[in-house]
């Protein structure tokens, strides 16, 4: 009765509770759960205990061969003391420790599960960080390259732009200083042409003017001539065969094919060697 007294105070000790850090709701959710299997368990293990010693009490009724071979084992082995009989009673606690171990990995592994996909999350967000750092890192890069490219293309742009407004500048001031040759050269070609148009009206006014005085000088000569002849009553032969006598060639009236015709000059000669013959210079 004492030894089976002992056994039970012993296996109805408080168990031992597992300290979890209960930072969060579900820390201590787990850890309340834990405690509460632990305590199923000790009354499981204490309702064995109790049932162990109660079969131990009672007799065993055996029959014919099995009694006896019983009878001289109990003869044989020595009696052991109650003390060592309570302790085989007792539970160990190596078999509650992988219990409890065992329970709590079953408690623990949801949270661990979540735990371990957390950090999965966790890292695979990091690649993402990363990637996506690295793509802009890249869209940077790219963006100084183009601003480059820009600015480059811009000096370039600026650079070609002022040759070619130098070179327009160049152009423009050999077509002004044609355009000034041009309008100079038309201005002296116009005024020789006037100067020539002056010359020639000149010559042409002076011809007419030498003309006229051929022509007045002829009629004189003629006019001179005549009065001779009157005078002296002679007859000269007619110069030509446009008349009849010397005063009908006239080389405004002779014909087209006279040598007298428009020949102002030759008339008057002819007419001046009639009259410096010797027979009128008398």
């Amino acid at each position: 009765g004492e030894a089976s007294n002992e056994a039970v105070t012993h296996v109805a000790k408080k168990p031992r509770h597992w300290k979890l850090p209960s930072k969060s709701q579900e820390c201590r959710e787990i850890n309340s759960t834990l405690q509460d299997e632990c305590r199923e368990i000790a009354d499981e293990v204490k309702d064995m205990s109790m049932h162990e010693h109660v079969s131990a009490n009672k007799p065993h009724v055996l029959t014919g061969a099995v009694t006896c071979g019983h009878e001289l084992h109990q003869d044989k082995v020595p009696k052991q003391p109650e003390h060592s009989k309570t302790s085989e009673n007792v539970v160990q606690p190596e078999i509650i420790e992988p219990i409890r171990y065992k329970v709590t990995e079953d408690l623990l592994r949801p949270g661990r599960i979540k735990e371990q996909s957390k950090k999965q999350e966790q890292k695979q967000l990091a690649v993402y960080r990363r990637l996506f750092m690295d793509i802009e890192r890249e869209q940077v890069r790219e963006n100084l390259r183009m601003k480059e490219h820009r600015k480059r293309m811009t000096k370039l742009k600026n650079k070609q732009e002022t040759k070619r407004k130098e070179v327009e500048y160049e152009i423009d001031e050999i077509i002004e200083e044609r355009n000034q040759v041009t309008q100079q050269k038309t201005v002296l070609e116009k005024k020789l042409s006037e100067d020539n148009y002056n010359s020639e009206i000149l010559k042409e006014h002076k011809k007419v003017q030498k003309e006229k005085e051929l022509e007045r000088y002829v009629h004189a000569l003629r006019a001179t001539l005549k009065e001779k002849l009157v005078k002296r009553k002679l007859h000269v032969p007619a110069l030509c065969s446009c008349g009849p006598t010397i005063f009908d060639t006239n080389p405004e009236t002779c014909a087209n094919n006279c040598i007298f015709y428009k020949n102002h000059k030759g008339y008057a000669k002819a007419l001046s060697s009639i009259l410096s013959t010797s027979d009128l210079d008398l």
